[in-house]
């Protein structure tokens, strides 16, 4: 038997020390180890901490979650999986998923086999590369239908399309949308969805392999039961902007916020603000109701009575919707309310426009890719949808700059680390010989493979082979993207013997300093009892920052808290709490902290009235998540009480604040003076 390897804790380690001394990610030392809360802060000297056997950093960890035709998971579904250069044999629990199946190489790919009743492996997918990062792949085995609770049977054989479809209808009576008059209501009943379990799921491409006929007609849509309401309104749009209704499945799939399998038509998204089943943003949801072949157009010119509806950005950069009516001198041009405005807004929780707006969206991007030199018209069907997502992730202009090998070296050097973080990003740049644009075009490529799948949405796809999105590139005249070098299994470190062997410092912005707009002087942003003529406290300091101003990580640590409140006016907005262990602080910091609270083990740094939070962190909202010193975890903004701060001189900064307590007393109790703690503070 071969014993697990084990670290013994010794005086001035840390969680994050011996993270840096055996190469071991500090999130898995803590999961394999059950640590959590407090015991993360509070190792004891002799404390055996269990390392794992293997010290690789993964690219990638799935879960996988294997059903049937008709979407009903697969119980204890036998699998062969081919990654790494391995197989291996897996078995799901009884709701047809497989978990934490770590993945060292992304770029060997994955190939899924399915055992039958017969015993016989079937191949249901395979991947020639994998995404980056923590995954869900769902996969639907064409051979399978469940009958009963326990027993599988082969579908081609014993089951035809055409009761397996009668099937789905009568398990979803009720929730099948109806033909809708001329002028329908925005808040048009549409049936109730199945009860499902709140969880959001990402399908991940793959490449059919069992199927049995090749067709692109009304009838080859494979849709999940949760979603068969929507299916007149995809078949009618998908005709009307000439795509295949499977390919407007597949872009709907890749924004939509889902619940189990279905499809979320009133989801928000407090962070971005985005809404509705295709998750549009404010200004292009008004920017698609300016475009005259929309629906919404049509239907609020006819009731509106406006000849002609037209968007412009005002002043300050804000999408403006104005009504016109009649022509020449005769011709009045007036603004639409706010009341208005925000009743339209409301449309994007209506399906049939959330669906529409997505098509004519998409094929608009097309026609702007055509007047920028690329032959989208020569691209089959089936790949029109990974086009169309490129230029949704990247904007017209940057997919083809993309596509053209036209990209700037310090965007792509820039954005990877956003899109997968700073340790993935710099892995890759690696594998790419630090080819920026090289590395980021490989990310976006496969990172569009596993968000668009075109015969996912098909019952039958022989003969219909959608090609990767690089091969797609390349179609249209992009330089071809080779592979990345072969990974190199990463090499722990030689043991450290030092305490505190991973302590250090960065300031939380790259250039700090005091702000004095919208201030009285100077004083009002340091900390204290320094506002209001010294009646009140100031519990942080403030350093000017305009929005979208990257800020860091003070210190090896982890995030115990964040919150998303932007209610204008009102709090801190957007904030980060990181939690260090003190002995992870570089010792000038550390210092300071044993200074004014000598027993402390942990200490917290808050960010406040962010813009945005890295999206790694929202990602893991119910966790705690390590993060490492100088990581970029979001950027400043101006929520809460900075609401209209947006330029640095209207006074836009970074509140910043050292507290001895995750949830400090009121005024200056538990807090410390932020900025001896900064390096370099102006």
């Amino acid at each position: 038997m071969i014993q697990q390897p084990i670290y013994t804790v010794k005086s001035g380690d840390t969680l994050w020390g011996i993270s840096h001394k055996t190469g071991v990610d500090i999130n898995h030392l803590a999961k394999i180890n059950n640590l959590h809360g407090k015991a993360l802060h509070t190792l004891r000297i002799g404390q055996t901490i269990t390392l794992p056997a293997t010290t690789a950093l993964h690219d990638t960890t799935l879960d996988i979650n294997i059903l049937d035709l008709t979407f009903k998971p697969i119980k204890n579904a036998h699998l062969k999986l081919e990654y790494d250069g391995d197989l291996h044999e897996v078995t799901a629990n009884s709701n047809g998923v497989v978990s934490n199946i770590h993945i060292n190489d992304h770029a060997q790919g994955l190939k899924v086999q399915f055992r039958g009743i017969d015993g016989k492996y079937i191949l249901i997918a395979e991947h020639k590369t994998l995404p980056l990062g923590r995954k869900l792949l769902t996969l639907t085995s064409r051979e399978v239908v469940l009958k009963g609770a326990y027993y599988a049977k082969p579908g081609a054989q014993r089951q035809t399309k055409t009761s397996i479809k009668h099937e789905i209808v009568r398990a979803n009576n009720g929730v099948h949308i109806k033909p809708k008059g001329a002028t329908p209501k925005p808040d048009a009943a549409l049936g109730a969805a199945p009860t499902s379990v709140n969880k959001e799921t990402r399908v991940e491409g793959g490449i059919p392999v069992q199927v049995a006929a090749t067709i692109f007609t009304e009838g080859n849509l494979l849709l999940s039961p949760g979603n068969e309401k929507y299916r007149k309104l995809i078949l009618a749009s998908a005709q009307r902007y000439g795509f295949t209704p499977h390919t407007l499945a597949a872009l709907i799939d890749a924004e939509a916020s889902k619940s189990k399998d279905t499809w979320e038509a009133d989801s928000f998204n407090k962070s971005t603000n985005a809404a509705g089943l295709t998750q549009f943003l404010r200004s292009t949801w008004l920017e698609m109701m300016a475009e005259p072949r929309s629906l919404m157009n049509q239907r609020l010119k006819q009731e509106q009575k406006f000849d002609k509806i037209i968007g412009e950005l005002d002043s300050s950069g804000e999408y403006c919707l104005y009504s016109v009516k009649g022509s020449g001198k005769n011709q009045i041009k007036e603004e639409l309310s706010s009341t208005l405005i925000a009743n339209l807004l409301k449309w994007r929780f209506t399906p049939e426009y959330a669906i529409d707006t997505a098509a004519l969206y998409g094929k608009i991007n097309l026609e702007k890719l055509a007047k920028r030199g690329l032959n989208v018209a020569s691209l089959a069907p089936e790949d029109l949808a990974k086009v169309m997502y490129l230029a949704h992730h990247e904007g017209a202009g940057g997919a083809v700059a993309v596509i053209k090998g036209t990209l700037d070296d310090k965007r792509a050097k820039k954005n990877l680390p956003k899109q997968v973080g700073n340790i993935q990003a710099a892995s890759l740049f690696a594998r790419f010989k630090d080819n920026h644009v090289e590395a980021y075009s490989y990310w976006l490529y496969t990172y569009t493979d596993s968000k668009i799948n075109v015969a996912h949405f098909m019952v039958k796809s022989a003969g219909v082979a959608p090609k990767n999105a690089a091969k797609i590139a390349e179609t249209l005249g992009a330089p071809i993207i080779p592979k990345p070098a072969e990974k190199v299994a990463a090499k722990a470190p030689a043991l450290l013997t030092k305490a505190g062997a991973s302590e250090g410092w960065h300031d939380p912005l790259d250039s700090c300093t005091l702000r004095t707009a919208k201030l009285a002087s100077v004083k009002s942003a340091t900390f204290g009892m320094v506002r209001n003529g010294g009646k009140k406290a100031h519990q942080g300091i403030d350093l000017k920052a305009d929005p979208g101003t990257p800020i860091y990580a003070v210190a090896n640590g982890k995030v115990v808290a964040f919150s998303h409140d932007v209610s204008p006016g009102k709090g801190y907005g957007r904030t980060i709490t990181l939690a260090v262990d003190i002995q992870d602080l570089q010792k000038k910091q550390r210092d300071l902290v044993l200074a004014k609270k000598a027993d402390a083990e942990v200490v917290y740094f808050f960010y406040a009235h962010l813009k945005n939070i890295d999206a790694n962190i929202n990602v893991n909202k119910n966790a705690e998540i390590a993060i490492a010193k100088g990581t970029i975890i979001g950027t400043t903004g101006d929520t809460g009480n900075a609401n209209g701060m947006d330029t640095i001189s209207n006074g836009a900064h970074l509140h910043f604040e050292v507290r001895l307590e995750e949830h400090p007393r009121t005024k200056l109790l538990d807090r410390l003076d932020p900025k001896p703690f900064i390096n370099q503070c102006n």
